[in-house]
């Protein structure tokens, strides 16, 4: 299942751009972080670097959910040194379209939007 995206910060700075992933998934570019959502056997990682460089998300949370369609959310927990875990098994299918709404800590939330393709 392939997993392409589109990020917005929920501030007024909306400069995004595309970068190559590092994990074999999905990556956005927002504020100069990049987020990588990848798909695992046991569900979804998003990794988080500043340019290749892991950033820590100890202390980070947020959500995932569905936009449009069937309802699903999921719990967004840090795990890892840079990487936030889809917890609750979030089941999507092809063409759908997932919103994270990222918290790092003393931090504005971040808005990421993903479409599993």
């Amino acid at each position: 299942m392939m997993v392409g995206m589109a990020g917005a910060p929920l501030a007024a700075e909306h400069a995004h751009q595309e970068a190559k992933p590092r994990h074999g998934g999905a990556v956005v570019e927002v504020s100069d972080v990049e987020y990588e959502l990848v798909k695992r056997d046991t569900g979804y990682v998003i990794h988080v670097s500043d340019h290749g460089k892991p950033i820590p998300t100890k202390g980070w949370s947020g959500t995932i959910a569905t936009i449009g369609g069937e309802k699903a959310s999921a719990e967004l927990v840090a795990v890892a040194d840079n990487q936030l875990e889809v917890k609750g098994g979030l089941k999507v299918r092809p063409g759908t379209r997932l919103l994270a709404t990222i918290q790092a800590p003393r931090k504005k939330p971040v808005q990421v939007r993903f479409t599993v393709k």
